[in-house]
């Protein structure tokens, strides 16, 4: 694996870790995650595990149904 695919996976990782934090901080389960999102099932357990990029469109609707925001923060 090239090392910028690995950056990209270890970007991926991180962005579903901090959703799963928020999800279970919120106290609900992948299944209402979804739901409140409008994505499917899959697509949530999918980003959490880092397995794909999702689009923005979806990404936001996550972010959103978790009560947060997408935002560009200086490294």
């Amino acid at each position: 694996m090239e090392k910028n695919e690995k950056e990209k996976m270890a970007a991926r990782l991180a962005m579903g870790e901090k959703i799963k934090a928020r999800r279970n901080q919120l106290g609900i389960g992948q299944l209402t995650l979804s739901r409140l999102a409008g994505v499917t099932p899959a697509n949530v357990v999918n980003v959490e595990k880092g397995r794909y990029s999702v689009g923005l469109d979806v990404l936001n609707r996550i972010a959103e149904a978790l009560g947060t925001k997408i935002d560009l923060v200086e490294e």
